[in-house]
């Protein structure tokens, strides 16, 4: 390498500017002496800008809380006149105060001290009152003055704030002699240090020879060049801490070349890996390296990528949380060096569900702290599939697709926790094809396999819930179908509401069944045989019930086919019998097989009958006569009672008419109405059509409705019992007694009548507490001016009791079973006798 010429020793370092080096030196050291002089000048400036601030704010603080203080007042009763005075007045003869304006809790000016109007430039922003959230003192610069502006609060900013502007220009008058003197010293100060820097640079350009040369050299590349050290020398100080850098540059670019060869090996390690990898400074959350899958997966340049938050990895763009500085969560957990795994499920807009994994790694530096995060994403929507895949052929029936007998004891016992929890009832019904084997083995066992997809299929649509049970509970299990062998099915019920749900799903589902299956070559009919097991009566586990359904349903098989049996024998026929009941109380009234019989209410003083009350029988062509006491809970039950609640009235407002015809005008009929009958909101338009049409007198008809049915909501009661009323029906409470109605309640209601409840008569005479009860009952009803009849009193002791006591009126086999309306009618006339 070419070496240039320095000249001797003691001469100046000549540079390629033609500069000698001492003269270099001499106008650098006195450039740092002027330097150090226009930085004094600016320090004593500053310091004195600062002080006179200070004074400044100090002095505006005074003024501002002094204005703060006797603002509150003017300002809460809002005499803004007198406070611009009082504003007028804190300036006067201070030639530095320039201004001051009030402004109230929400920002609005309210008083000000200038003359030629306020200047808009000068009101804080809109939404801080203050001007500021710490109301700081502001500098303003206007176009003659510069201003510091102080603010006060007034009544801790809830009343509003005051701002008073005092002008710098008066304190900066005394600056100006101050600079003055400063820069004489300076000039001073460079002559000198010209002088100083002369002298000290003729000492050391001779030995900087070296240093040159081997600057020059190591900048061409000869990095094995040193300089020759001078010791006692600060120029051999420099020259040694010369050779110290040029060793460490020698190192540094040996290292620079291997972090560059591992950059690109980890670079091209990250490209090749099918994972979306980002890499996030744990300090600003920003992105600084991504991989080429991640690329893809955003459809981005690197560039448009790096530098972009956090956020944009999760949610594909730099969302709300990143303008507020917040990390992301994965963040957070990797700076607490977590290590934390997710699963995210992503459905597009054709319904198809991806899965992806994500696994979020802290990177520690070698003094063990976090500073990148590196966030990998891996697609395992094929992993995700194939597993469930495996878990639907464990699960799952691969023919009707229906649940197995694995995943039929995994529902089972969930059902099971769930009813000994919330102490329900549930069933479990065992089907079986019959003669699926003949079909099977004749028609081949494709035909086979359509005709149990087929029976699957019509099962499951015969078990639907709302049909025939009510609502489930949070955390019930649903009904199932499972398939648990060859031509064998199982069929879940969940929270019956009783045993007869069952025997009435199980009829659904022979039905459903029952319908001709096409099979190509023709039409097939199936039939199937049913077990029924409850729990907890017949079992408490899934083997447990599904074992004694199976052998109901061979019990089922053993009686003909095509039917069903419960596992115990006496719940079988009593379903049965029950469900008989509900199918034939479809049709009564259809075929008309209802018919009203009548039982007298006697008036105990004078033995004649006063009214009589309507009662429903059945007379079933094949059974013969059936109970009320069989059928009525049904009908209450299945809410047909409502229907034949209005044939009892309809039928009843028919004879009334019919015994008015006669001349028997002075004898009313009591119905009895249901609890559902009552609750109806039509009751009342449903009564007045009924009269409308059968044309019977209003006054001719009392309804009687039972003390539970006013008790489940006695504000709707008064209401109804009041349009009642207002129509001509006289009421009465039967079965009085036995709720829990209160003496305040029972004065409101507009009732006619009180009737004693049967359980209370039966054991009058023998028992002292029905005896009092009764007695309490007449007392009570006859202070609020009703009626009182005592039903079913049967013996001489029964009616001397109620004599006693003064009961108005009594019915029951003493004086008359019930009886049709012809056999009635000659009491009317005769009434009874002693």
């Amino acid at each position: 390498m070419a070496q240039k010429s320095f000249g001797r020793p003691g001469d100046a370092i000549k540079t390629v500017g033609g500069i000698g080096l001492r003269a270099r030196l001499v106008i650098g050291m006195a450039a740092v002496v002027l330097l150090l002089g226009v930085s004094v000048i600016g320090f004593t400036k500053s310091a004195l800008t600062k002080a006179l601030d200070d004074e400044l704010t100090k002095r505006g603080g005074v003024i501002a809380r002094s204005a703060a203080q006797n603002s509150a007042d003017y300002i809460l009763t809002e005499q803004h006149v007198p406070l611009r005075l009082m504003l007028y007045g804190l300036l006067d003869e201070r030639e530095d105060a320039l201004y001051a304006f009030v402004l109230d809790g929400r920002g609005n000016l309210i008083a000000h001290t200038f003359q030629d109007g306020f200047p808009r430039d000068l009101l804080p922003p809109i939404g801080s009152p203050s001007g500021g959230e710490s109301c700081r003192p502001t500098q303003l610069e206007t176009e003659n003055e510069s201003v510091v502006d102080i603010c006060a609060p007034v009544l801790g900013g809830d009343a509003g704030y005051v701002h008073v502007g005092l002008s710098e220009r008066f304190a900066r008058q005394s600056i100006g002699d101050i600079e003055n003197t400063i820069m004489i010293i300076v000039a001073a100060t460079l002559l000198v240090g010209f002088a100083v820097a002369a002298a000290f640079a003729k000492r050391i350009t001779g030995p900087l020879y070296d240093l040159v040369e081997t600057a020059e050299a190591v900048s061409g590349g000869d990095l094995a060049r040193r300089v020759r050290v001078r010791p006692n020398n600060e120029v051999g100080r420099l020259a040694a801490a010369f050779n110290a850098m040029t060793d460490n540059l020698s190192r540094t670019l040996v290292s620079r070349d291997e972090l560059e060869r591992s950059n690109r090996f980890h670079k091209t390690v990250l490209d090749s890996m099918r994972d979306s990898i980002s890499i996030i400074d744990a300090s600003d959350f920003r992105i600084v390296e991504v991989n080429q899958r991640f690329l893809l997966d955003v459809n981005l340049k690197r560039s448009e990528v790096i530098g972009r938050t956090c956020h944009f990895v999760t949610h594909g763009s730099d969302s709300p949380c990143a303008a507020r500085g917040e990390a992301c969560p994965f963040i957070e957990t990797a700076r607490n060096r977590e290590y934390s795994v997710a699963e995210h499920i992503h459905v597009d807009a054709s319904g198809k569900k991806t899965y992806a994994e994500i696994h979020t790694s802290p990177i520690l530096n070698e003094q063990g702290r976090v500073t990148r995060i590196i966030h990998i994403v891996r697609d395992v929507t094929e992993q995700r599939n194939a597993e469930e895949r495996v878990k639907h052929m464990a699960y799952y029936d691969g023919l009707t697709n229906l649940p197995n007998r694995v995943l039929y004891r995994e529902t089972v016992t969930r059902a099971l926790m769930n009813a000994e929890r919330y102490k329900k009832l549930m069933a479990v019904l065992f089907v079986d094809l019959d003669a699926f084997k003949r079909i099977n083995d004749t028609l081949g066992h494709a035909a086979g396999d359509l005709l149990l997809k087929t029976a699957a299929t019509r099962i499951q649509a015969s078990v639907r819930r709302s049909d025939y049970v009510g609502k489930a509970d949070e955390g019930d299990v649903e009904n199932t179908v499972s398939r648990v062998g060859g031509d064998e099915f199982v069929v879940l019920l969940n929270d019956i509401g009783r045993p007869e749900d069952a025997a009435r799903v199980s009829e659904r589902v022979i039905a459903f069944l029952a319908k001709p299956v096409s099979l190509g070559t023709g039409d097939v009919f199936i039939t199937a045989s049913i077990g029924i097991a409850l729990y907890p009566l017949d079992g408490s586990d899934a083997d447990s019930l599904i074992r004694n359904a199976d052998v109901a349903m061979y019990h089922a098989k053993g009686h003909g086919k095509n039917t069903y049996q419960f596992f115990s024998e006496t719940m079988n026929r009593a379903a049965v019998r029950r469900l008989g009941i509900e199918n034939d109380l479809h049709r009564a009234v259809e075929r008309s097989e209802f018919f009203l019989q009548y039982q007298p209410k006697v008036r105990v003083a004078s033995r004649t009958v006063t009214s009589v009350e309507a009662l429903i029988r059945w007379r079933h062509p094949e059974k013969g006569l059936i109970s009320p006491a069989d059928f009525i809970p049904i009908a209450e039950e299945t809410g047909m009672i409502v229907q034949i609640g209005e044939w009892v009235l309809r039928t009843a407002c028919l004879q009334s008419a019919a015994w008015c015809a006669a001349g028997f005008d002075g004898t009313a009929i009591s119905v009895n109405l249901s609890n559902r009958q009552f609750m109806q909101k039509n009751l009342v338009g449903a009564a007045r059509g009924i009269f409308h049409e059968t044309g019977a007198q209003p006054g001719g008809i009392q309804l009687e409705i039972t003390e539970s049915a006013v008790m489940r909501d006695p504000e709707a009661a008064v209401l109804t019992l009041r349009e009642l009323r207002e129509m001509g029906i006289t009421t009465a409470i039967d079965d009085f007694g036995t709720g829990y109605s209160s003496f305040g309640l029972l004065r409101r209601l507009p009732v006619d009548c009180l009737k004693i409840d049967r359980s209370f008569v039966a054991t009058i005479a023998q028992n002292k507490d029905d005896a009092a009860i009764s007695n309490a009952i007449i007392s009570m009803a006859h202070s609020l001016g009703l009626k009182v009849v005592a039903e079913g009193v049967e013996t001489k002791e029964q009616l001397a009791v109620l004599k006693r006591q003064g009961c108005d009126e009594v019915q029951g086999y003493l004086f008359s079973r019930p009886v049709n309306a012809d056999e009635c009618m000659r009491f009317f006339t005769s009434g009874f006798s002693e």
